[in-house]
């Protein structure tokens, strides 16, 4: 299922104002999570809140890996729904699932 990039950037750029300090100007689709101050708790209400909201699995080590490295990534990896079906096979993503 595909869903709205500006959709999706608009309900990130809530999520991240919520969650951090960060100045509104400073949320946008190059901002490194480094840049919008995100830690790892951070990674972990992105993910619920994704799920939640665009039945989206993201998989955890897709942030410390670096493979999702900027704002916009995370917008296009949710947008396109292409490799979300990847993610959800992942083994972490599958032991999350049994362990829910």
């Amino acid at each position: 299922m595909k869903n709205d990039a500006n959709d999706v950037l608009g309900f990130l750029k809530k999520l991240v104002l919520e969650l951090t300090d960060t100045d509104e100007e400073t949320i946008t689709r190059q901002a490194s999570f480094q840049d919008l101050q995100l830690d790892s708790l951070d990674f972990v209400e992105v993910q619920v809140q994704v799920k939640q909201t665009f039945g989206a699995l993201i998989d955890p080590d897709s942030f410390v890996s670096g493979r999702i490295a900027t704002l916009g990534q995370l917008v296009d990896l949710i947008a396109s729904g292409g490799e979300l079906a990847a993610a959800a096979t992942a083994p972490s993503v599958q032991l999350m699932a049994a362990e829910a």
